[in-house]
């Protein structure tokens, strides 16, 4: 590929995908307010989307587009910049003849389902706006899945001749946010400690999405229907839930404050889900949900790094730190 054009490369996931694309030799141009890793192979342009919509001149000798900004907190601001961002960047890479673009989605789009095994083909939520989606969570995360899953049909209206892959990546987490988890009091820990943590690995999240474009590119066709819809998640992993996080904690430290006597039952969160949002129906807690990354496997990646491992090798540097 020539020039690979980056929307969101400082944030979290977008600065670990410019790091492995320049160890990879590609060279780039990233948008962003904020200004990237130093490199002879990136090239900055600083674009706010809420100033400017225009990505002709940003696309010019570009051939691949990962396009990961968005706008996670503050709610009057996603439509433009979710949405209508999207829209224009899919318009703008149709007339500069991208061959293949990436967006990254949101596993929110499925709300809380009715099924506890979630696959791309399952049931998506209402983009109506305050339409009773069925997210048990706050208003600020369903208004972020309504817009995010726009994003998605935008691609759809109007993709053309460009190859597009949709990924929907579960909870990315760092090795902060794997280690933030040890200062949950006692509480919090017996409430969770049953739920699979959905988190997945940001390295093997990176790692997927290259899969993706590389293999995608050098079939110079799509990797099959247009968009390809991937789930990008780690919960086929059965050590991937709160009390073997916390089991682990207790066993490299055998400190008492990461030792979990108990964890409540799932019924717990189906009853709080009742009082708290008047749900009724028969619909899956968040914790009790698995994102199946079969159709991933389906092309043959493997992560290259695994949640549990990375778990393992968060909780020995912290009790590492700790002997000493």
């Amino acid at each position: 590929m020539k020039k690979l054009l980056i929307t969101g490369g400082t944030g979290k996931l977008g600065s670990r995908l410019v790091h492995a694309l320049v160890a990879r030799g590609y060279a780039l141009r990233v948008l962003s307010p904020d200004h990237p890793c130093v490199s002879p192979l990136v090239e900055w342009r600083r674009q706010n989307f809420l100033d400017s919509l225009e990505f002709d001149s940003a696309l010019e000798g570009c051939d691949g587009v990962f396009h990961l900004a968005a706008e996670l907190w503050r709610t009057e601001l996603m439509l433009k910049v979710n949405v209508d961002a999207t829209r224009e960047l899919v318009m703008a890479a149709e007339r500069a003849g991208i061959r293949t673009f990436l967006y990254t989605s949101t596993i929110c789009v499925y709300g809380s389902p009715k099924c506890w095994r979630v696959s791309e083909d399952c049931p998506l939520i209402s983009v109506k706006p305050r339409a009773n989606n069925h997210i048990f969570t706050s208003d600020m995360l369903k208004e972020y899945a309504r817009t995010k899953l726009l994003g998605e049909y935008e691609i759809n209206k109007y993709a053309k001749n460009v190859s597009y892959i949709i990924v929907r990546p579960c909870n990315i987490a760092s090795d902060q946010d794997i280690i933030n988890i040890k200062d949950w009091n006692i509480f919090t820990r017996i409430w969770r400690g049953y739920r699979i943590t959905h988190q997945v690995y940001v390295d093997d999240v990176v790692s997927a999405m290259i899969y993706l474009v590389e293999k995608n590119y050098q079939k110079n066709q799509s990797l099959e229907a247009n968009p390809a819809v991937y789930q990008i998640s780690n919960d086929d992993d059965p050590e991937n839930c709160y009390h073997v996080i916390f089991s682990k904690m207790y066993n490299k430290t055998r400190m008492m404050k990461y030792r979990l006597p108990f964890y409540v039952p799932a019924i717990f969160d189906r009853v709080k889900d009742v009082v708290k949002y008047g749900n009724f129906e028969a619909r899956y807690c968040v914790g009790a949900i698995k994102y199946l990354p079969d159709h991933l496997y389906a092309t043959g990646f493997r992560y290259p790094t695994g949640i549990s491992r990375a778990h393992d090798m968060v909780i020995d540097n912290m009790a590492n730190g700790i002997s000493k």
